[in-house]
């Protein structure tokens, strides 16, 4: 994985950075107390994102064409847990974010789940083959256990799958 500076989308360019893991850091994953917490997202903020049609990403305004990223069940179901992106913002997660551009990404003491946090009911545990970009216009908000459902109509897709060293590319 590359240092993202040089290829940084602007919208991220404000994004702190966190600098052991040498990633941008998400709105979604910062605490209230402004510390990252990348194996979880801010619940409140995910809410706030999708009601102000904001990106969970880099926290500005979505365009014409929204962006959600799951795995393969997600896109067909049009049904997501994580906010929605801007297009190019999502295409940069698939690049700079360990869990996702890595095929086996270790998880440090640091990054176990906080007490408190909730973990979507029906989630899939291991991480699919393929990750998958769904590009939608509009999305819904549903209750879903403690958290949040993006419901959607998905319109195109753009493939992601890991390639023979573990990384993730573009298949399309």
């Amino acid at each position: 994985m590359s240092d993202w500076t040089d290829e940084i989308p602007w919208r991220m360019r404000d994004l702190g950075r966190d600098e052991r893991r040498k990633v941008p850091i998400p709105v979604m994953n910062l605490r209230p107390d402004g510390t990252p917490d990348f194996m979880v997202v801010n619940n409140d903020t995910v809410i706030q994102c999708g009601m102000a049609r904001l990106c969970g990403i880099c926290g500005t305004s979505l365009d014409y064409w929204i962006a959600f990223v799951g795995g393969p069940i997600s896109a067909m179901n049009g049904a997501y847990t994580d906010p929605p992106f801007h297009v190019e913002c999502a295409e940069a997660a698939m690049k700079f974010c360990p869990h996702l551009a890595r095929k086996v990404h270790r998880r440090t003491d640091d990054e176990k789940m906080p007490d408190g946090s909730w973990k979507s009911e029906g989630a899939v545990e291991e991480k699919p083959a393929q990750w998958i970009i769904g590009l939608t216009r509009d999305y819904k908000m549903l209750p879903w256990g403690k958290g949040i459902l993006f419901k959607c109509n998905v319109r195109h897709r753009r493939t992601y799958e890991y390639d023979d060293n573990g990384l993730l590319r573009q298949v399309e």
